[in-house]
């Protein structure tokens, strides 16, 4: 095993360890480039059954998965827009280095805030709070999948004007 090069004996003693104690599944890279999945059990006899399983169909999508996952957040740090996600009760998920530069907050000090407590100005929270029990109650908003002009709140207490997009 091309994982086990340099450092053999520590590799097989470790593989007879987990073989004669087994504690879950073992996740093994072949040299040819395919994963496996081991189980192994003792059975009340002292013997081990093992299964073998091809995961590598499931590894090369968690490598896609991975590659999409960076393209999306390079996307989402270099976008001049700002940019914040928020999740059904309102929390912070995502808050780009353009929102950090409009609102005044650093993305440790956005996440998991309720939004509309830092970014909208308090006569509009009630309205935004009403939308967001609409919106999950329906799944339709008056706003969605349009450009508006609305007032914002900066970290400093200061409100201006921002055009928002919600995209759902």
């Amino acid at each position: 095993y091309l994982q086990a090069e340099g450092q053999e004996e520590a590799w097989i003693n470790q593989r007879v360890d987990d073989h004669l104690n087994p504690k879950g599944p073992v996740e093994q890279k072949l040299d040819d480039g395919r994963w496996i999945r081991v189980w192994e059990n003792k059975t009340d006899t002292g013997a081990i059954v093992g299964f073998r399983i091809d995961i590598t169909e499931l590894k090369q999508r968690e490598e896609a998965l991975l590659e999409t996952q960076g393209r999306f957040r390079a996307t989402i740090e270099s976008a001049l827009d700002c940019i914040v996600c928020i999740d059904s009760d309102d929390k912070i998920l995502e808050f780009n280095p353009a929102a950090e530069k409009c609102f005044g907050y650093s993305r440790e000090e956005a996440i998991g805030q309720e939004m509309a407590s830092l970014m909208i100005p308090e006569d509009m929270r009630d309205m935004h709070r009403k939308g967001m029990v609409h919106y999950q109650k329906t799944g339709e908003g008056p706003v969605l999948g349009k450009r508006i002009e609305v007032e914002a709140l900066r970290k400093n207490g200061e409100i201006f004007p921002i055009e928002l997009a919600i995209e759902v």
